[in-house]
C-alpha cells in the first residue's frame, strides 16, 4: 500500500508569489485507490476499468467523487458506482449510494441515472419514479439521455422519445420539478435514417441553447449535428452547422457570441475528423481559429476516429485547458491533457506527459481519459478520469490515479505556507495516541477507517487525554479529527 511513510496531514493555501510549470501535482493528495490496488484487480478482471468521472464539493467542506468501480478497496469490483467523500489529502471517509452526477444545489440534491437523490444518496421518493420512461411513451429505447436543469429543478429532457401510434421521433421534451412530463412544452421531434436522439443540451448567455445529436432533420428542417434552439426548443434557423455527423461533449461561449466545442467532428465535404472548432454566430467554422488540429490515440491511419476531446476549460485569458482521449496532438505527445491558446494552437503545457493508461485493449488502444478539469469554491483544482499515474514538469508521480490536485500557474509546492500541521504520536503506537499542532485544547471528533475505507471506529475525543484505540487489530489506518473550525486526515499505524 502507499504513503506508510506520510504520516503527517497538512493543510496549505497557495500563495500568487512565483513562477512554475502550470497545473503541476500537488503530491499530498492521492486518491485512496492505490496502484498496487489496481495493478492487482486489472490482472485479476481483465475488463475492469475503473474511472472517477465527476467531483463535488459538499456544503460541509468534503469532496465527493464518483465513477464507475469507485468502491471500498476490499470489495470485488464488479462495476459498481459507489460515490466516495474523501479527506483533504484523499483518504476516504464514507461510501454512499446512487450516481450522484449532477448538483441541484437549489434543493440541496444530486441528480444522476434519471432519478433524484436526498443529500445522503438516498432516493427522493417524491420525484416520481415513472417519469423518464413511462409517460405516456413506449418503454423500449426510451429515455433522456441529456439534462438542463433551471432554478426550480424543473428541465430540459433531450433523448429519444415514441408516442404510442405517432410516427414521430422526439428529441427534446420538459419535465416539471416533481419529474413528470410538461404537457404545456411543445415536444420537438427530428429525424435520421438510423433514429434519431438528443445527447447535449448547452445554455448560452442569451437564453437560447446549443443542441447536439443524431439527425439530419430537426421539426422537418435540413441540418447539422449541433442546432441552435430558443427556450421553447423551436429552432433558431439563422444559425447552421454544416456538419453530418458529431458528438460534442465540451462547449465554452466566448463574450463575443462565438463558441468552442470539443467532440468527434465530421463536417460537410471534409475527410480529416475533427475536435476541436470555433463557430461564428451563424454557425460557420471560424477560419481565424485552428480548427484543424490533430489528436489521435496511436499512429494507424483511422485512430483520429477513435479518440476525442470532452473537458474544455478556460485556464486564464490566453489559455484553454482540452482534455479527453487521444495520445498525440500534431504528432506530438499529450496524454489526454493540453493546453491551447485562444486561436487553438497547440502550447507546451504537459508536453511528453499527461495521463498514463490503466492497461490497454487486446489491439493495443490504450484505457485512459480525462473526464474532467474542475476549479472548487474553496479555491482547490482537480482533474478525474482514467489513469494510472500523471506525468508533469516534476516527473512522473506513479501513485497518483483517477483523481488528483493540481498547482494553478504561479504556484508551486515550495511556494505553498503552511499555516497548520497535526501529527499523531507515538507513531506506529500501542494502546493510546496523542495529537499535537492543534491549536483547540478541548474536544474533537475522531473516525478511524482501516485500509479499505471502512469505518471501524468513532468517537469523541478530548485532546489531553487522548484516544484509546486498543480495540483495533493492527494494520494501517487514517483518522479523520475534526474540531471546531479545522478537520485533518493523518495516516497512522497500528502495532
Amino acid at each position: 500500500m502507499r504513503g506508510l511513510a506520510l504520516l503527517v496531514a497538512t493543510a496549505a493555501v497557495a500563495t500568487n508569489s512565483g513562477a512554475q510549470t502550470p497545473l503541476t501535482i500537488d503530491p499530498m493528495f492521492q486518491f485512496y485507490y492505490t496502484p498496487q490496488v489496481m495493478d492487482h484487480w486489472d490482472s485479476v478482471i481483465t475488463y475492469w476499468q475503473p474511472k472517477v468521472s465527476y467531483l463535488h464539493l459538499r456544503n460541509n467542506g468534503d469532496l465527493l467523487a464518483g465513477g464507475s468501480q469507485i468502491i471500498p478497496v476490499g470489495e470485488i469490483p464488479w462495476g459498481y458506482n459507489r460515490p466516495v467523500l474523501l479527506s483533504s489529502i484523499g483518504a476516504p471517509i464514507e461510501f454512499i449510494s446512487g450516481v450522484l452526477q449532477y448538483e441541484l444545489p437549489q434543493t440541496d440534491q444530486y441528480f444522476g441515472a434519471n432519478k433524484r437523490f436526498n443529500y445522503d444518496g438516498s432516493l427522493d421518493y417524491d420525484w416520481t419514479q415513472h417519469g423518464p420512461y413511462t409517460w405516456d411513451f413506449h418503454v423500449v429505447n426510451c429515455g433522456p439521455t441529456a439534462w438542463h436543469f433551471f432554478d426550480d429543478v424543473s428541465a430540459l429532457n433531450g433523448g429519444y422519445f415514441r408516442i404510442t401510434d405517432d410516427p414521430l421521433e422526439y428529441v427534446l421534451i420538459r419535465t416539471t420539478s416533481q419529474g413528470e412530463r410538461d404537457s404545456t412544452f411543445q415536444m420537438r421531434h427530428a429525424y435520421h435514417p438510423l433514429g434519431s436522439y438528443g445527447d447535449y443540451i448547452h445554455p448560452l448567455s442569451n437564453g437560447q441553447y446549443l443542441f447536439n445529436g443524431r439527425w439530419t432533420h430537426y421539426e422537418g428542417r435540413p441540418c447539422g449535428s449541433v442546432v441552435r434552439i430558443n427556450a421553447d426548443g423551436s429552432q433558431d434557423t439563422t444559425f447552421y452547422f454544416p456538419s453530418w455527423q458529431g458528438t460534442i461533449s465540451a462547449i465554452h461561449e466566448q463574450e463575443d457570441g462565438k463558441v468552442i466545442m470539443g467532440g468527434r467532428i465530421w463536417m460537410d465535404g471534409l475527410a480529416d475528423t475533427l475536435h476541436l472548432v470555433r463557430v461564428n454566430t451563424d454557425g460557420s467554422l471560424d477560419p481565424t481559429f485552428n480548427n484543424f488540429l490533430d489528436f489521435r490515440t496511436g499512429t494507424h491511419p483511422l485512430s483520429s476516429m477513435n479518440c476525442g476531446v470532452n473537458v474544455l476549460e478556460r485556464l486564464d485569458d490566453g489559455r484553454y485547458v482540452v482534455g479527453g482521449k487521444f495520445t498525440t496532438i500534431d504528432g506530438e505527445p499529450r496524454g489526454c491533457i493540453a493546453c491551447v491558446d485562444t486561436a487553438g494552437n497547440l502550447l507546451g503545457c504537459w508536453a511528453g506527459g499527461g495521463l498514463q493508461p490503466i492497461g490497454y485493449t487486446p489491439g493495443g488502444s490504450p484505457h485512459v481519459m480525462l473526464y474532467g478539469f474542475k476549479c472548487l469554491a474553496n479555491g482547490e483544482c482537480y482533474i478525474v478520469g482514467e489513469y494510472q499515474g500523471f506525468t508533469d514538469a516534476n516527473g512522473f508521480h506513479p501513485e497518483q490515479v483517477l483523481m488528483s490536485r493540481m498547482y494553478m500557474p504561479g504556484v508551486g509546492q515550495e511556494e505553498r505556507e503552511e499555516i497548520a500541521r497535526v501529527h499523531v504520536y507515538p507513531n506506529p503506537s500501542g494502546e493510546r495516541i496523542w495529537f499535537s499542532g492543534l491549536e483547540m485544547a478541548g474536544r474533537a471528533w475522531g473516525s478511524v477507517y482501516n485500509m479499505y475505507g471502512v469505518l471501524v471506529m468513532q468517537e469523541e475525543v478530548r485532546l489531553a487525554s487522548g484516544m484509546h484505540i486498543g480495540d483495533l487489530p493492527p494494520g494501517c489506518y487514517t483518522i479523520r479529527l475534526r474540531t471546531d473550525g479545522s478537520d485533518h486526515s493523518i495516516k497512522w499505524v497500528r502495532q
